[in-house]
């Protein structure tokens, strides 16, 4: 998230989903778990990063056949 903010970086990759890493876990009766995230975060102008993570300048996802090949599509793009 701090790297969007600086001009000449160029980020690379796919999505995030906008998790925060702070996870409220409750026990429930009868042995039931509830987990969830609490934390409301902000990018850094001030946009909602909660659920929306973030979003890279270049989308690019690892593919079947590169693994199968042993290559890193996500790497060689940047």
């Amino acid at each position: 998230m701090v790297l969007q903010g600086i001009d000449h970086v160029t980020l690379v990759g796919g999505e995030t989903k906008g998790t925060t890493g702070n996870v409220t876990r409750i026990l429930l009766p009868g042995g039931g778990r509830l987990h969830f995230t609490g934390k409301r975060v902000y990018s850094l102008d001030g946009s909602r990063f909660q659920n929306v993570g973030v979003i890279p300048d270049v989308e690019v996802y690892p593919t079947f056949e590169g693994l199968k090949a042993g290559r890193d599509e996500v790497l060689e793009t940047g």
